[in-house]
């Protein structure tokens, strides 16, 4: 089950209500270190008996925005330096989004997923990062 980063912007009960404060961090954190290290040792995966395995997510890739076009290549940038730090320590860099959000805008939308893809391939060349959906990094912790 995929849960929120670990960012008190993050912990999201409902999104009645919520300040432009923590809608404004959570907005910034796309691209700037705002938050916390988002990246972490499967290990650190905590196991409870009969529940399903809490992975907390790294980054949502947030759509693309014809408005704001340096901010677009800065959010693609900062989730590839991420991800460099995760291939780095061998940790875990959980990206998620709404295929929704590839309505608006799909060519732009997916040329930033391509280079998103062809920085993971770089890494998997050349520091052995993998990819692995959700069910098999929760059956990696499990029986790991």
């Amino acid at each position: 089950m995929r849960d929120n980063p670990r960012d008190w912007f993050w912990d999201i009960r409902s999104t009645q209500n919520e300040s432009h404060w923590k809608r404004f961090n959570r907005g910034l954190d796309a691209y700037f270190p705002v938050g916390k290290q988002n990246t972490y040792k499967a290990e650190t995966l905590e196991v409870r008996a009969n529940m399903p395995l809490c992975i907390p997510a790294s980054r949502l890739l947030r759509p693309y925005n014809p408005k704001e076009l340096f901010l677009n290549n800065m959010k693609i940038s900062r989730i590839c330096s991420e991800m460099d730090r995760a291939a780095a320590n061998g940790e875990v860099y959980h990206l998620w989004w709404h295929p929704h959000n590839f309505g608006s805008y799909p060519d732009s939308s997916m040329a930033g997923l391509k280079r998103i893809v062809q920085h993971y391939s770089k890494l998997h060349d050349k520091q052995k990062m993998s990819s692995l959906s959700m069910a098999e990094l929760a059956e990696a912790r499990l029986n790991g």
